[in-house]
């Protein structure tokens, strides 16, 4: 071979390189990916602490970069790294880490790609979109949770790889699951609601029991009534027990108070440790429920007159504006709030006030300021069944009973 043939072939070599992406075979990924439906995944290990940035996907040629997505359970454990399909997705996918190219490519035969949320708190109909090859004509068999609703065939003059099914969801339970079946081919997928709602609850306070070892509990037996509601792991932070589940109600027992005035928040575990709220756009705001609407007279240890409120959520009152209306006037009062606990009896709260010397006690009223609802006071009367007597004496009996001692000792120095 001639000199000018020798330089010919190293230089056609040369160029080829520039044009293939390797000259020998392709180094294998230092991550092992798989394809799930239209999402490519790979695990990272725990001693990985960087932002995922090095790590990036295309489709098309280079053309397309694919969205990304991280899921991890805690510090100690690894994560997993997702990359899914776009609808113009065309082979190959390349992915690019630390200056080179990798081709992971994997057989696809097609995916359901959702775009459509269940928001409604009723049936609705969804676009769900197939990304595949399919055959022009061909006819999908359409499933809702294992029933089919249907069949849409695809127009023979269809090109491309992304076609819309249009699936009635019905009302019914909180995930769905949607099939599309032709011949040998299957595609599926899951949806379910977004934005639970709460519309009314009711909450008692117990106390209880809760596990052999240990002392009793403060609890909170709550039913929630609304609509595209889940099963959780903690309500607002407050773990559960003896849950039940609908898509309109929840019964539970809650295991310790829900804080006022808290959003309520339905949280699932998404870590160790860690729980993902999913926000109602409702707030604990109950309304204070004195007994009977009534107080009771007494004495506190230095002697001074009092008036005792109970019943529950005493604490969602404004008590620094708690006022005591008597002989057509009003005055503000000192209160304060507390509570106790016992098996026998529960949880038990009260409101303690102290009560200046008027004319008439037993006329007196009190008159509550709830924390939420300040537009809707309380308005309280005396127990009048309980005897004043052993508390205090009313005025216009004590004075009764010293006109008639100076009047014994009157006659007395008399005779």
């Amino acid at each position: 071979m001639s000199t000018n043939n020798k330089l010919f072939v190293l230089l056609f070599l040369n160029l080829s390189c520039l044009f293939i992406s390797t000259c020998t075979a392709q180094d294998p990924s230092p991550y092992s990916f798989g394809l799930s439906g239209c999402t490519y995944s790979t695990t990272i290990p725990a001693s990985y602490m960087g932002d995922y940035s090095e790590f990036v996907f295309t489709t098309n040629n280079g053309t397309v970069t694919l969205p990304k997505s991280v899921s991890k359970w805690s510090i100690m454990t690894s994560s997993t790294l997702y990359a899914t399909l776009t609808l113009e997705y065309e082979p190959p996918v390349i992915f690019h880490y630390n200056g080179k190219t990798y081709d992971i490519t994997e057989p696809f035969t097609g995916c359901i790609y959702n775009t459509s949320s269940l928001t409604q708190a009723a049936s609705q109909v969804v676009s769900v979109n197939l990304l595949s090859n399919p055959l022009n004509g061909q006819s999908f068999d359409i499933y809702v949770d294992d029933v089919k609703i249907g069949t849409q065939t695809i127009p023979a003059t269809n090109m491309n790889r992304f076609n819309l099914f249009s699936v009635n969801v019905p009302y019914t339970q909180y995930t769905h699951s949607i099939k599309l079946v032709s011949n040998n081919q299957s595609f599926a997928t899951q949806l379910s609601y977004v934005g639970p709602e709460i519309t009314t609850y009711e909450c008692i306070r117990g106390f209880k029991q809760i596990a052999p070892y240990g002392g009793p509990e403060v609890v909170n037996y709550c039913k929630f009534v609304g609509n595209k509601l889940h099963s959780f792991g903690l309500i607002s932070g407050v773990a559960t027990e003896d849950a039940q589940v609908s898509l309109t109600s929840i019964n539970a027992t809650l295991l310790g108070n829900l804080p006022l005035g808290a959003l309520i928040t339905l949280d699932s575990q998404a870590g160790i440790n860690y729980y993902a709220p999913d926000k109602t756009t409702t707030y604990f705001q109950p309304h204070p429920l004195p007994s009977d609407s009534t107080f009771t007279y007494g004495k506190d240890p230095n002697d001074y007159i009092t008036a005792t409120i109970q019943g529950t959520y005493l604490d969602a009152v404004l008590l620094n504006q708690t006022k005591l209306n008597h002989g057509g006037q009003t005055s503000m009062i000192n209160c304060q709030y507390s509570f106790v606990t016992s098996l026998a009896n529960g949880y038990q709260e009260s409101i303690t006030c102290t009560i200046p010397d008027i004319s008439d006690y037993s006329a007196a009223t009190i008159s509550l300021t709830p924390t939420y609802y300040p537009n809707a006071p309380l308005v309280l009367t005396a127990d009048n069944s309980q005897p004043s007597s052993s508390y205090f004496i009313q005025p216009s009996m004590f004075f009764l009973v010293t006109l008639l001692l100076v009047s014994l000792l009157f006659f007395n120095n008399l005779f």
